[in-house]
């Protein structure tokens, strides 16, 4: 039983370290990459565009620390500002 539950556990903490390697390595390149892609937003009936400006993005540095999030119950998350026009 203890066997059982010791791979288990190896398992997901693996599934954990993946999860965060590919969060990072989303917010370093993946992020502005998809910002870049996409093209600006019309809505016409308003006559409004909106254009992101993604190469000016800034990202606020996170407080917490993974262990730290779980341990009080909070979302591990950065907040994201995008410049538009």
């Amino acid at each position: 039983m203890f066997i059982l539950f010791y791979r288990f556990l190896f398992f997901f903490i693996d599934l954990l370290k993946i999860q965060r390697e590919s969060f990072y390595s989303f917010l370093k390149t993946g992020l502005i990459q998809e910002i870049s892609l996409n093209k600006p937003i019309f809505w016409n009936n308003h006559n409004l565009q909106i254009i992101f400006y993604s190469q000016y993005y800034k990202l606020v540095p996170i407080l917490l620390n993974s262990q730290i999030a779980i341990y009080e119950s909070k979302t591990f998350s950065c907040k994201l500002y995008l410049p538009v026009h």
